[in-house]
């Protein structure tokens, strides 16, 4: 506003020096020094203004930092086809001109835009020459919606994972190569055991051992293979079980029932309900309901909300397989299905021998955060 007036006044004052300029010299003097006066004003407004303009862009830049926790992100604004027009934040790669800006998003990456049509958020991993060479970027943009509803521009934020890339490529690369190794060892003890062994006449009990031992080591190979496949120290309850009951359900695959929801287990109560399961489809199958025609057997779990904490139980039902015996003492594979939630909060096991068949089952308590089944 007073810019406004000031260029008002010495335009005025400016006309008023040419009408008098036949009549005093001294009065056109004092008019052109008023002129003057008032244009130093105005250019210290524009000044001021501009200053003002600077210190809010900076504040702004600012909380759009803290709003992307703290990170050094480069933030600027996209038109509605995800054209960038202005940086707000940051410092690097910076969009020089329209029509080049695309050139330096590899080529590969390049099939994200233009991103006209999308409405949602968007996020991905591009790569950008950054410095003479390509980095990989984490990239996130919100649209910003005009009154209708319609998307008018894209708030983007760039940020640089180029060495969280490498490594987790390099760490997927060592994973794939343990995953290897421990295949090739579990085939390599598994053709060494069965070389070993000794004519049925001369020891007959060794083939008995023998193939429980196999079991047992392909059971625990398939669990750490699933955990070394997940790239974490955590796996599916549904993968283990499934990978765990493979051989027994080539031949009886009517007649094994799993179900359940997704649930992550740690690798150590993953590995512990992998040999769990074997030991229990092993017994079925020598005297359990799998060793009868139309014996069946389920194998489910379900998580239920208990005060600050979820149940979880997994429940093996036999059926329709002759009436099983409770044995005199437990054996190692009672001892093993036992131990596997020893650690676990409120962990117990139930193994009970009704006339129908067989039921075990197994529950812990874990928290309600802790996606991989930790006890509390």
């Amino acid at each position: 506003m007073l810019c406004g007036v000031a260029a008002a006044a010495a335009m005025y004052l400016a006309f008023s020096s040419n009408a008098v300029v036949q009549h005093s010299l001294p009065q056109i003097d004092t008019n052109l020094r008023i002129a003057g006066a008032l244009g130093a004003f105005q250019v210290l407004c524009c000044l001021l203004i501009w200053r003002f303009f600077v210190i809010t862009r900076r504040r702004f830049a600012r909380r759009l930092q803290a709003a992307t926790g703290g990170m050094n992100d480069r933030i600027f604004l996209a038109d509605a086809n995800g054209t960038p027009r202005a940086l707000l934040a940051g410092a690097g790669w910076i969009p020089r001109a329209p029509g080049d800006w695309l050139e330096t998003i590899h080529p590969d990456d390049r099939v994200h835009w233009p991103m006209g049509g999308a409405t949602e958020p968007q996020r991905m991993e591009i790569r950008i020459n950054d410095g003479g060479e390509w980095r990989w970027h984490r990239l996130r943009a919100t649209p910003v919606r005009d009154p209708g509803g319609d998307v008018h521009e894209w708030m983007i934020t760039l940020h640089d994972i180029h060495e969280q890339k490498l490594a987790s490529e390099h760490r997927d690369l060592v994973i794939e190569e343990l995953r290897h190794r421990l295949k090739n060892l579990v085939t390599v003890i598994d053709a060494l055991a069965k070389n070993s062994r000794r004519p049925k006449t001369v020891e007959p009990g060794v083939e008995t051992y023998l193939q429980r031992f196999l079991g047992r080591l392909h059971a625990l190979g398939a669990a750490g293979d699933l955990v070394l496949a997940g790239n974490r120290i955590s796996v599916e309850a549904g993968a283990i079980v499934k990978a765990t009951l493979a051989p027994f359900m080539s031949e009886n695959a009517q007649r094994i029932y799993v179900a359940g929801p997704q649930l992550l287990l740690t690798e150590e109560l993953g590995s512990g309900l992998g040999l769990a399961v074997h030991e229990l489809a092993t017994n079925a199958l020598k005297y359990g309901s799998l060793s009868a025609p139309d014996g069946r057997v389920s194998f489910t779990w379900s998580v239920t909300p208990a005060g600050g904490a979820q149940n979880v139980m997994f429940e093996w039902k036999e059926t329709g397989g002759p009436e099983p015996t409770p044995p005199a003492k437990p054996g190692f594979g009672t001892n093993v299905i036992k131990h596997v939630v020893v650690r676990e909060k409120s962990g117990r096991v139930d193994i009970e021998y009704p006339a129908d068949g067989l039921t075990c089952r197994i529950a812990f308590l874990r928290d309600f955060t802790n996606g991989a089944g930790k006890s509390i």
